[in-house]
């Protein structure tokens, strides 16, 4: 079965009309005060079915599962293009 969620990272970081550095991604983090991180797409090494792959600023790969992501916003057209537990159609 194929995962929407996955199914727009990968058209974020593939569709060459879009910019990687144009979105973010919001994600539980329990290692934070917060609760969560954000990370620019721009650091996206590859999505799978289950999990995205970041370059930390560090340099350290990392790997979150999908199912952590809160939402994802297009920063330059400021909207949410997916947000947890919200339906919506996932256009981009």
């Amino acid at each position: 079965m194929k995962n929407p969620l996955s199914e727009l990272l990968n058209r974020i970081l593939k569709k060459p009309s879009l910019r990687c550095e144009d979105f973010v991604i919001y994600y539980i983090d329990r290692g934070t005060e917060e609760g969560f991180s954000t990370i620019n797409c721009s650091l996206l090494v590859k999505v799978t079915r289950d999990y995205f792959h970041f370059r930390s600023p560090e340099g350290i790969l990392k790997a979150v599962p999908l199912h952590r992501i809160i939402k994802v916003v297009d920063i330059k057209r400021n909207i949410v293009v997916y947000e947890k537990g919200i339906k919506r159609p996932l256009r981009l």
